[in-house]
């Protein structure tokens, strides 16, 4: 009965595998619906008509593209837009329905790609609350143990209140070069910083003022006569269309381990002019314009790589790093006309808030707000500039708001 059981299994599987052979050469030879290929369809300045959506369905059919995904495209085609088809218009819902059904006579499935900002979703009726948004953030520092009343700066254009946040700033976080009264020399090549005595540097943040695409280089030195490579990086904002970025000219920033040294020189491949460039004592997300996305790649085709960082050194004092459980939402102390009014806690000799502050800054914070307040924070700490930390002498406020993306 054994060798009987074992027979029958053996013949099981050899003619499975021979089913399931077969059934694969047949598929690749005829591969089903699910599996063909899809492609945009675009209609162009209205140069539209029944024939021609029948010739173009026709040729998806023969070629084995399985569905085309209808784009309403104007400015596009190279000839002037046909005046006599506006879209959404009886006669255009007449093509869209020809189009569908002779879809489904010839076996191509139609779509329409709803992609904001053109095509379908696109065009006047699309009020400013209703346009793309993205994240945009003020700041104003105050100090600790006063009352603070005043408004807040707001974005540019049309924007809604989202949150108002506030947390203890960093050590070092307004430690820089200016700060320290450096000596700093520009030259069309160069930017050179120096110090009286060594200055420990942890960041570098560039911020463009004109269209820019050089490679850099960060040294250092003792005397200010044999420099050597501290880091070499790219300042590249060459495309400053909104297509590529709601913020054009964002700051690029770069980390570094700290390095102690009287004189820093940043030497550029080309001449180049540059707003601020800021030289600093404090930890700082390295890339969080690229990492919040206010600027992404700026050419159609980015590398497989664009989007994937190396794993940032942690800063080597936690005093330069923000406390979690320090960040507070206060949205409830500003009132609809931008006016804030709040008492920020003082903080203690080391700069952080006792525990009883924060307990009664957690009890007197909604549930619902202060989830909200903790997940707009971590995606706005990017924005911030700074590592997650505590301390120092002096509160940062800062007002979240949805901002409109041309």
């Amino acid at each position: 009965m054994r060798r009987i059981v074992i027979g029958l299994l053996m013949v099981c599987v050899f003619t499975a595998g021979v089913s399931a052979k077969d059934g694969l050469e047949e598929r690749f030879s005829n591969p089903p619906d699910s599996t063909k290929p899809r492609c945009y369809w675009y209609w162009l300045d209205g140069h539209i008509s029944k024939e021609g959506i029948t010739r173009d369905l026709e040729a998806m059919k023969r070629v084995g593209i399985g569905e085309g995904y209808i784009g309403i495209i104007n400015g596009q085609s190279g000839s002037a837009p046909n005046p006599d088809l506006k879209s959404l218009s009886d006669e255009w819902w007449g093509y869209i329905e020809h189009a569908v059904r002779e879809g489904g006579r010839i076996g191509v499935d139609v779509g329409l790609f709803n992609c904001p900002g053109w095509s379908q979703s696109g065009g006047p009726w699309i009020k400013p609350g209703q346009a793309m948004r993205y994240v945009a953030l003020q700041e104003v520092r105050v100090p600790g143990g006063k009352h603070f009343e005043g408004k807040l700066p707001q974005p540019n254009g049309d924007f809604q209140d989202l949150t108002v946040l506030a947390f203890p700033a960093p050590a070092h976080d307004a430690d820089d070069a200016a700060a320290r009264g450096a000596k700093i020399t520009r030259e069309p090549k160069s930017v050179t910083f120096e110090f009286a005595s060594p200055f420990e540097a942890r960041s570098l943040v560039v911020h463009p003022s004109k269209d820019v695409r050089v490679e850099a280089e960060l040294q250092v030195s003792d005397d200010g006569l044999q420099f050597k490579p501290l880091r070499k990086f790219a300042i590249d904002r060459h495309n400053l269309s909104v297509n590529v970025g709601p913020v054009p000219l964002a700051p690029i920033a770069i980390s570094f381990q700290a390095v102690s040294a009287r004189y820093f020189k940043l030497v550029f491949s080309g001449q180049c002019e540059l707003g601020d460039v800021v030289l600093s004592s404090a930890a700082r997300l390295e890339s969080y314009s690229e990492k919040q996305l206010a600027k992404v790649f700026q050419d159609p085709l980015p590398p497989a790589d664009f989007y994937s960082w190396q794993t940032q050194a942690e800063p080597e004092l936690k005093e330069l790093v923000i406390r979690p459980d320090a960040v507070l939402d206060i949205s409830k102390n500003m009132g609809k006309d931008g006016n804030l009014s709040w008492n920020p806690p003082a903080l203690g000799s080391s700069g952080a808030a006792s525990q009883d502050d924060l307990a009664e800054w957690d009890r007197e914070t909604p549930e619902d707000l202060r989830e909200l307040g903790w997940v707009l924070c971590r995606r706005a700490g990017h924005r911030w500039r700074c590592w997650i930390a505590s301390t120092r002498r002096n509160l940062r406020l800062r007002a979240g708001s949805w901002g409109k993306r041309a």
